[in-house]
């Protein structure tokens, strides 16, 4: 329970123990599942720990004021919310209450339209070429996958040996997030590093984590955190050999941004590229829809007016 979340002073809240019972039997992933019971907890403490049948609308929306004054963005209280729903839905499910107070609390609206951050193919190519490390392989696999496969960090985690499909036409199988399977075919110079890495650098894991695809120098799964601090300084690196890109924000996200930006710009339409990515709903992925001035500039020119002779 303590990796999940939950405190040994919340095994006296019933309520915060059979949210994370009702979570469990929802399917949740253990990322959201611990996400979750933090907001709800955090919650509760706003609110003083008042029994869930004496909470309002209003508390919510206090709540909601409260965190905006602390400085947190849309996506984070559009986030709360989501746990607080959870957490009232599963009281009515245990038949503590019979209203959910937090259903018709407005989320904050996220301006969709964001161009997303990303690298051109340019500065990709000399980001993989800055990645180092004792585990240069491991971490040139990871980057890869998100790069040229669109995964997540979750999904790098969680990656398995039998994800890992040869054959005549070699691809990732795994569960992603939101338990939606994919399946990501890869092109050989990507199957080539996987295998690079498998036969030279992969360590023989402990049995716990036998099946992990990426593995520690612990011989564990290796964690989302080293994930993430393979990106950051790959990024610094990359940063020293080209100062024009100080300023760009490159995380393991951004890479992602990178793989959906690249194939769209390549002609891969919205519907193969929401499959790739595992986006349940299309509007998600239409955020790499977005245009560069240069090929703006580009359409433009291909336009020869047909002006009047005499003006």
């Amino acid at each position: 329970m303590e990796a999940l979340g939950l405190h040994n002073n919340d095994h006296t809240d019933p309520t915060i123990e059979d949210f994370l019972t009702y979570l469990q039997n929802s399917g949740y992933t253990i990322q959201t599942q611990r996400a979750y019971i933090r907001e709800a907890r955090n919650f509760l403490a706003f609110v003083r720990n008042k029994d869930a049948t004496e909470i309002r609308k209003a508390d919510i929306m206090r709540y909601q004021k409260e965190m905006r004054d602390r400085g947190a963005g849309d996506a984070a209280i559009n986030r709360m919310v989501s746990a607080v729903r959870s957490y009232f839905n599963a009281q009515i499910e245990f038949e503590r209450m019979q209203q959910n107070p937090a259903l018709t609390v407005k989320k904050s609206k996220i301006e969709k339209n964001r161009v997303p951050v990303y690298l051109n193919e340019e500065e990709l190519e000399d980001f993989l070429t800055s990645v180092n490390g004792i585990h240069k392989l491991r971490n040139l696999a990871i980057c890869v996958l998100m790069a040229y496969c669109g995964l997540r960090v979750s999904e790098v985690h969680a990656l398995n040996l039998e994800n890992f499909n040869r054959g005549q036409r070699p691809n990732l199988q795994f569960m992603g997030k939101g338990r939606k399977w994919r399946n990501v075919p890869l092109h050989a110079s990507v199957v080539n590093i996987l295998d690079k890495y498998m036969h030279k650098e992969r360590l023989e894991a402990a049995e716990s984590d036998s099946n992990a695809f990426f593995v520690s120098q612990e011989r564990k799964r290796v964690g989302r955190r080293t994930i993430q601090s393979v990106i950051e300084q790959t990024a610094q690196a990359l940063k020293k050999s080209r100062p024009e890109l100080k300023d760009k924000r490159i995380s393991s996200h951004k890479l992602r941004h990178t793989f959906a930006t690249t194939h769209f710009r390549h002609g891969t339409d919205l519907r193969t590229l929401q499959e790739l990515l595992g986006h349940s709903d299309i509007s998600t992925t239409q955020i790499y829809t977005h245009i560069e001035n240069e090929q703006l500039i580009e359409a433009q020119e291909r336009i020869q007016p047909k002006l009047p002779a005499n003006y």
